[in-house]
């Protein structure tokens, strides 16, 4: 299954929906389904935003029908488009930079309908830029719902930056993640100094990774909020990350009305997928303890390539010795080919040697003597 049909398999065909920060890669086309879009600006704005940049084809950005505005809720923005709910949301890469992921999730809870759909696409904090940071808890994602966060705090802004490392291609390639070998990324600090001295929040909205996630934390993390009853969604499909990716894969469905309470409760939990806890799984200061994990793997495979390295060999002598018996048996069957013909020469040497013809009555007579009844 490829990365569109774990994002888009629970959307039945011409249904209705919104996708989230689509800009010019929409996963979702107008064609296949009835989509708006939505993005923290508007079209022209985005399309100046990125003129120049080479990552970014300002032709294909797409018409945004709905811009975030900070105080509004996305039921306010939709308005009265918002009919009965939408059938379903996408969202790639984007819950990483929502300051308040409990909030955002309950926003878009009110504009799905009963069983609508959340589709999600999160990169996995262990295979990014992310990797040196911890991973975000339970108590981040309350606070933040409590203190109604609508902007990255100095505190994200900082971890962002100040943990960002580049992440070699080569390390993709051959599947080495060791962050210790990683260039360092030098943070001016001098800005968020002077904040911090000043007591003040940035004036401009300043975009990063609020959090990080891998497919444990994340399914974590569902659980708390399911506990605390703040989760209006189920688990409908969940996809770990694949050997040499960088993101999973998280399908919610909305719960319908009231449920999330007694039985509600439970039946989330039951949509919870068992995934396993690597080691490493909360973050840069358990790596070193991934790391050597993988590297004792490592070492096992090694050792069990050079047992089986042994056995091939021991099979090849084997294999040797068996094909030197087989020319062995061949170099035989000629000596006994040449007897043959030797043998068989001779043979027709003597039928028609001269003494032969010569004892032919002599011969005769013994037959008759030997078979007195046989006539010739």
């Amino acid at each position: 299954m490829d990365r569109n049909e774990k994002l888009l398999s629970a959307f039945p065909a011409g249904s209705r929906g919104l996708e989230i920060g689509a800009l010019c890669h929409p996963l979702v086309s107008e064609g296949e389904y009835d989509v708006r879009y939505v993005d923290w600006t508007s079209t022209d704005a985005l399309r100046a935003k990125y003129a120049n940049d080479p990552n970014v084809d300002v032709d294909k950005i797409v018409t945004v029908h709905y811009t975030l505005q900070e105080g509004h809720s996305l039921r306010q923005i939709i308005g009265d488009d918002l009919g009965d709910g939408f059938d379903f949301v996408i969202a790639s890469h984007v819950i990483e930079h929502v300051p308040n992921p409990i909030g955002w999730f309950r926003e878009i809870a009110g504009v799905l309908r009963p069983g609508g759909f959340l589709s999600l696409a999160i990169p996995d904090q262990r295979y990014i830029f992310d990797c040196k940071r911890e991973l975000t808890g339970a108590g981040r994602w309350i606070d933040a719902f409590h203190s109604k966060q609508t902007r990255p705090s100095l505190g994200d802004i900082y971890d962002h930056f100040s943990n960002y490392v580049e992440v070699p291609l080569a390390n993709f390639e051959n599947l080495q993640f060791d962050p210790d070998t990683y260039p360092e990324t030098h943070f001016d600090r001098e800005w968020i100094k002077e904040a911090l001295l000043r007591d003040e929040s940035p004036e401009s909205y300043i975009d990063c990774h609020c959090t990080t996630y891998t497919p444990f934390s994340f399914t974590h993390l569902l659980k708390e909020v399911m506990h605390l009853g703040l989760c209006d969604f189920r688990v409908h499909s969940f996809y770990e990350t694949e050997r040499g990716g960088t993101e999973f894969v998280v399908v919610l469905e909305r719960m319908r009305e009231g449920e999330p309470n007694g039985s509600g409760i439970s039946e989330q939990l039951a949509s919870l997928p068992d995934v396993t806890r690597h080691a490493g799984e909360w973050g840069w200061t358990d790596l070193h303890g991934y790391i050597d994990a993988q590297r004792l793997r490592e070492k096992e495979l090694e050792e069990r390539i050079g047992t089986q390295e042994g056995e091939l060999a021991e099979l090849g002598s084997a294999l040797a010795a068996r094909d030197r018996d087989l020319e062995a048996t061949r170099s035989e069957l000629e000596k006994f080919r040449r007897l043959a013909e030797r043998q068989h020469e001779s043979l027709r040497e003597i039928l028609s040697s001269r003494s032969w013809r010569i004892t032919a009555p002599l011969r005769w007579c013994v037959e008759r003597f030997r078979h007195p009844g046989t006539q010739s």
